[in-house]
């Protein structure tokens, strides 16, 4: 974990469980660009260690895939039924979408992928300006790209169009299109 040079620290809890799951929910963010799944296991560092890791915002992106050394989640729900396009905690509120989406996996990576398509489209559809979503590939986000050089925990490693399956979701193929 290069961005932790001291080591991870992590909640008791968490490292003995026997099964994980996260439930992020799909947002922009105003230091880390988004929050999904690999910002969500922020929750499981301990105050004191979080907010060494967020003073610096240059790494706060890096630091979020490698928190997933420690332990990684069994599988994720991530949470796109509503969507944050703008703003975030440190830049207050901003403007909100409904997509009415739930996107389940066992991959993080897959996960913030497609929450981060649905973000794209969202932000399309409603001329919503937000250019560290808009203007940046999936794959080339910071967190994304982390994640992916971790090879060894078991995720996507490279740029891949994944299989997906949907129910109800008439734009699915549109969504997914933007991992292109």
């Amino acid at each position: 974990a290069d961005e932790w040079p001291d080591g991870i620290a992590f909640y008791t809890a968490v490292l003995e469980a026997d099964y994980l799951i996260n439930i992020p929910v799909c947002k922009t963010h105003g230091s880390a660009n988004f929050s999904m799944a690999l910002k969500g296991w922020y929750g499981n560092v301990p105050g004191s260690a979080r907010t060494q890791s967020h003073s610096n915002v240059a790494t706060i992106s890096r630091t979020m895939a490698e928190m997933h050394l420690v332990k990684r989640e069994d599988f994720v729900v991530l949470d796109a039924t509503s969507c944050l396009l703008t703003g975030g905690p440190q830049v207050g509120g901003g403007v909100v979408a409904e997509p009415g989406i739930v996107v389940a996996t066992r991959d993080a990576i897959a996960a913030d992928v497609t929450g981060l398509c649905i973000l794209k489209h969202h932000l399309q559809q409603t001329g919503t300006s937000n250019s560290r979503i808009s203007d940046t590939a999936v794959w080339d986000q910071p967190q994304i790209a982390r994640a992916m050089a971790l090879a060894s925990l078991g995720w996507l490693t490279g740029k891949q169009s994944f299989p997906y399956r949907s129910q109800g979701i008439d734009e699915i193929a549109t969504l997914m299109a933007y991992r292109d």
